[in-house]
């Protein structure tokens, strides 16, 4: 058997409820009225007789102001216990939404750095050539990915025997390659040879070890995460070494590798 139910008959059926409710609720408040049969009562016993008990049964139903505001503030605080319960439970799902973003963000940096481009510069052997004063500099990625190279400087520079380097490095001093410019693949190098143009009275001295020659210069290369890069070379010249006649300098500021902007680029310019 199915029930059929009309649209009308339900709008009637909340109508009357609605009705019924309201008329107990003005009934409850009437009762509560003082009577007009008490000549003989002052208006302050009429007052207090007709006010219920706060927080009773009766000061809640005394009219249907009342009636209703104690019930909007019941639900009120109802919906405000369940805000402060949505926030908490927010705050707790963030907290490992914030963890895998950090997780991801280190993963992405450690991806940047282990398979990046390392570009060095480094000479072939002996070195420094002490007939015709030229070097030959090698320019190789030892790193896993290509890299882009977008310019070489070369150059030396001279100090008294027993000094050290300048604290600022020369760079003045150095001169561009504009040719020096490739695509190197990971484990992939070529070379520039440089003709040292030092006067002979200077070499004189290089050689009788009262002046220090230092040859120094910079690569400037873009890896594939599209990051500039600069990296330093510099070797002091030891004459009268058959092999490896330049060794490392260990001084600050010569030998790095660092991250650059395109606007900070020393080559090509």
């Amino acid at each position: 058997m199915r029930v059929r139910i009309y649209i009308p008959e339900i709008f009637v059926g909340v109508f009357l409820t609605v009705a019924v409710f309201a008329i107990g609720l003005v009934a409850g408040s009437s009762r509560h009225q003082p009577a007009d049969s008490m000549p003989n009562a002052s208006a302050q016993q009429i007052e207090a007789k007709g006010k219920p008990e706060p927080f009773s049964v009766d000061w809640f139903t005394h009219d249907a102001a009342g009636y209703f505001t104690a019930l909007l503030f019941l639900i009120g605080g109802a919906q405000a216990c369940l805000f402060v319960w949505q926030l908490i439970l927010i705050r707790r799902g963030l907290k490992p939404a914030e963890a895998a973003a950090n997780a991801a963000l280190e993963s992405a940096n450690h991806l940047r750095t282990t398979e990046r481009a390392y570009v060095r510069m480094s000479h072939r052997e002996p070195g420094i050539d002490p007939a015709s004063k030229k070097v030959e500099i090698q320019i190789k990625n030892k790193g896993s990915t290509p890299a882009k190279i977008m310019g070489v400087r070369l150059g030396w520079v001279v100090v008294d025997a027993g000094e050290t380097l300048p604290t600022v490095t020369p760079y003045e001093r150095t001169e561009d390659h504009p040719s020096a410019q490739a695509f190197l693949h990971a484990d992939s190098d070529f070379s520039v040879r440089r003709g040292l143009e030092i006067p002979d009275s200077i070499w004189v001295d290089i050689t009788s070890e009262q002046k220090t020659l230092y040859v120094i210069g910079l690569v400037e290369y873009v890896d594939m995460f599209d990051v500039w890069h600069r990296a330093g070379y510099a070797r002091r010249y030891a004459h009268g070494r058959v092999k490896n006649n330049l060794p490392f300098v260990s001084e600050g500021g010569y030998n790095y590798d660092i991250m650059i902007s395109a606007s900070e680029r020393l080559t090509g310019r």
